[in-house]
């Protein structure tokens, strides 16, 4: 609403500001505006698809180095699995004598 008043009238960024911390009766601090928030969500979202995207990432060059590329099947399983899993399986690299144990029990 503050930026379509700003379009449409004359009215300053100022006087915009202290009109509406007038009507909500508390200073601006106190106040995320939906903006804001859906901003904040965004980088939450963001940075935790970037998370995923890493561990995908991670968890491919290591099987790669360790084992050879993975198939098709597997690497379609590493694409829909969830951080937990590719935890899970990443861990395992360390450990594990073939594939299948990285895999195993999942």
């Amino acid at each position: 609403m503050g930026w379509y008043v700003l379009s449409v009238t004359e009215v300053t960024a100022l006087a915009l500001h202290e009109m509406f911390e007038r009507i909500l009766e508390r200073p601006e601090e106190t106040i995320m505006s939906t903006a804001e928030r859906l901003r904040l969500e965004g980088e939450v979202r963001g940075e935790a698809r970037g998370r995923l995207a890493h561990s995908r990432d991670t968890l491919c060059r290591l099987l790669t180095k360790r084992f050879g590329p993975p198939s098709p099947e597997l690497a379609q399983r590493i694409a829909t699995a969830d951080l937990e899993a590719l935890d899970r399986w990443t861990e395992r690299i360390l450990d594990a004598d073939s594939l299948l144990a990285v895999f195993a029990d999942d």
